[in-house]
């Protein structure tokens, strides 16, 4: 299975402080932001059976640092 979507940059001009409930990642207060339409970034996920390890590839480049955050994140 494999998908692809796009999304805009996200500016927050009030971010929360803290979480309301850490359990459920609940925001103490709201937050405001807007996003940039013509800074897109494309992301692809695919599923593989075969696949023996998860692989992060950004702008066509393996950097382990940030392929072992964005893998510990989505774990």
């Amino acid at each position: 299975m494999k998908a692809t979507t796009i999304a805009p940059s996200n500016i927050a001009f009030i971010k929360y402080w803290g979480k309301k409930d850490e359990e459920l990642k609940l925001p103490e207060n709201s937050s405001i932001s807007m996003n940039l339409s013509n800074l897109i970034t494309t992301t692809t996920v695919e599923f593989n059976p075969e696949f023996k390890k998860d692989l992060v590839v950004i702008d066509n480049k393996i950097d382990a640092k940030e392929s072992n955050r964005v893998i510990k994140h989505l774990d």
